[in-house]
């Protein structure tokens, strides 16, 4: 049974490749190998994949397909990425450890059979979240994340609303749309406010795509 621990890669809307590229962004959703990434940094019994930034079974979770979980979309991804690939260079961030750094490679040769060349940065554990949080020298940085508490401001609105950039949001997606909605959606109560989240969740990965979701542990 999965826990409410999330791992992912965000993707920096602060810099030129995913700034105002949606499509790019929507392209490497649909290019990645999340089972092939699973295995590269574990295995099938260490969790389960998502496409969703709200666990299963967490308030405001509604199971909804977005994006292929075993296997990558290339001719979506390619459909969606071409003319949108800009500089045509990425460079990712993760920490320096074996499991992490071949899950980067995983990733990377995902991105270039969209005409995306990685550069992977293997950073050490006790500094990843510092130079995570204070640089935004990646395109791409791996994401974990474990709530604080069970409702749904956690990870949505500590993630993506432009009010925690410099924080908590790696990405640094800071959208006038996205920020209404998650602000209207924590102004609610009760069942309203699960409603809420629930579609906010699918609308950020489907529409937006600030990040990767990869699995649930």
């Amino acid at each position: 049974q999965p826990g409410w621990v999330t791992h992912g890669f965000v993707l920096n809307t602060d810099r030129p490749l995913f700034r105002d590229n949606p499509r790019l962004r929507r392209a490497v959703n649909f290019a990645v190998d999340r089972a092939a990434m699973r295995r590269a940094g574990g295995s099938e019994l260490q969790s389960e994949l998502t496409d969703q930034y709200l666990p299963a079974g967490f308030p405001g979770y509604r199971d909804t397909d977005i994006y292929p979980l075993q296997r990558p979309d290339l001719r979506r991804a390619r459909e969606l990425a071409r003319g949108n690939t800009r500089s045509g260079k990425a460079v990712l961030f993760t920490v320096a450890s074996p499991p992490r750094l071949a899950a980067a490679q995983s990733l990377k040769r995902d991105l270039a059979r969209i005409g995306l060349a990685v550069e992977v940065v293997g950073v050490p554990l006790p500094a990843y979240f510092g130079r995570l949080g204070a640089t935004g020298a990646y395109d791409i940085g791996f994401s974990p994340w474990a709530p604080d508490y069970t409702d749904p401001f956690a990870i949505l609105n500590i993630k993506f609303d432009g009010r925690f950039v410099g924080s908590w949001n790696w990405g640094r997606f800071d959208d006038v749309d996205a920020n209404r909605a998650l602000r209207h959606a924590a102004s609610l109560d009760g069942p309203a406010r699960y409603a809420a989240y629930a579609a906010l969740d699918s609308r950020l990965a489907r529409e937006f795509a600030p990040m990767i979701a990869v699995e649930a542990l």
